[in-house]
């Protein structure tokens, strides 16, 4: 295990605290989490299998792929502004001044250049890693995966 200091007494890096703790932090705000949810995966999702079942009974099979190719860049959209209300609900709720749904939902919105930017440039440096060799592509993924969080 590795130590972690944090100017105090030296306290070690426990997993299972980790764990336990963010699955209390979602119990404690399962409601706003879930409408987040509801409002930036949920709502679209059914859109979008909703206009591939118009075309599909109305046009045939002939345009379910520009739904399908839609459909990903909706998906795609709407999850960066869900990542970023999710991360701005945990830090309030993690500081103790609870959620508050409309900063955090401004929040997502804001942020949602800076998490697109950074989205494409991880996902191009992990691409590079997986091109040069299996193994630096998953370590440039895992030590990138919290860069939108960070």
């Amino acid at each position: 295990m590795a130590d972690i200091t944090a100017g105090g007494p030296q306290e070690r890096f426990d997993f299972g605290r980790v764990v336990g703790q963010t699955f209390s932090l979602i119990g404690r705000n399962f409601v706003p989490f879930f409408l987040l949810a509801l409002i930036f995966v949920g709502a679209p999702q059914f859109g979008i299998l909703y206009a591939r079942s118009y075309v599909l009974t109305n046009q045939g099979i002939g345009g379910v792929w520009q739904i399908g190719l839609v459909g990903a860049l909706v998906t795609m959209l709407t999850a960066f502004i869900l990542q970023g209300a999710l991360t701005r609900a945990a830090v309030d709720d993690l500081a103790g001044s609870g959620v508050k749904f409309g900063a955090a939902l401004g929040d997502g919105l804001r942020y949602f250049f800076p998490l697109f930017i950074v989205a494409i440039l991880v996902t191009l440096g992990t691409w590079i890693g997986f091109l040069l060799l299996i193994v630096p592509g998953i370590i440039l993924a895992l030590r990138w995966s919290i860069t939108a969080p960070i």
